[in-house]
């Protein structure tokens, strides 16, 4: 990464998985030799983006990254019509920043049917695997009655709860 910074890498050709890899990579070294956040979609907390439209419905990604710790703010309905796709986004976040702790905020979520344990699981797989820990936190009564029955919280943390 110091090669990054002090130009001894040349960048990629343009349009290649390696220039993506290096652009990431040198601002997430720039970012951390300053000490701040890494906005992952280039967002800041609370003004996603919208990445797709479900039935009416915007559903919204913001992520970001602070001291190894990916944070995962998930919106709108979680069901069979995004789970896969909240997968992929997670999944996305967790390969290309290797966090220690992934918390996923369910603040904005107003519906969650049995999809949603099946995000949950793949995440805690995928962080699992890397050694690291999965983290729920804000989860509103209908998701957190789906996760009750589930079991999850005997396998995965859950910070705090709305009630």
């Amino acid at each position: 990464l110091r090669r990054l910074q002090a130009g001894a890498l040349r960048r990629p050709a343009a349009d290649t998985a390696a220039s993506a890899l290096f652009f990431s990579l040198y601002r997430s070294f720039d970012c951390i030799c300053r000490g701040e956040i890494i906005y992952l979609n280039s967002a800041k907390p609370g003004a996603s983006r919208p990445e797709r439209k479900n039935g009416g419905s915007i559903m919204h990604f913001t992520s970001y990254l602070q001291d190894r710790q990916l944070t995962v703010a998930l919106t709108g309905e979680i069901d069979h019509h995004c789970a896969k796709e909240y997968m992929q986004h997670i999944s996305e976040k967790i390969e290309s920043y290797t966090p220690a702790v992934c918390v996923l905020d369910f603040q904005e979520v107003t519906f969650m049917d049995s999809s949603g344990i099946a995000v949950v699981i793949h995440a805690l797989r995928q962080m699992a695997q890397l050694g690291g820990r999965l983290q729920l936190q804000s989860i509103a009564e209908q998701p957190m009655k789906v996760l009750r029955a589930a079991g999850i919280e005997k396998i995965v943390e859950i910070k705090e709860a709305i009630r």
